[in-house]
């Protein structure tokens, strides 16, 4: 939905960075993506939803540190 998750972490990484005036990068996007749905299995560890998302993230995390990379 979103194009290739490459594309978009790197979208998000460049928005977190002017926001945050820290430098974010593919990777990171998917290191915090997957930790914002850790924070929430501590509340709702049955919801599903949580363990997809995060095995998804997992996923586009390796081709993104490879993207990060010069």
């Amino acid at each position: 939905d979103y194009g290739d998750p490459e594309d978009n972490f790197d979208d998000i990484a460049k928005l977190w960075s002017a926001y945050k005036g820290t430098t974010f990068n593919r990777s990171d996007v998917a290191v915090l993506m997957m930790l914002v749905k850790i924070a929430r299995m501590k509340t709702s560890p049955t919801v599903a939803d949580h363990w997809i998302d995060i095995a998804g993230y997992a996923a586009c995390g390796f081709p993104s540190a490879l993207a990060d990379q010069p």
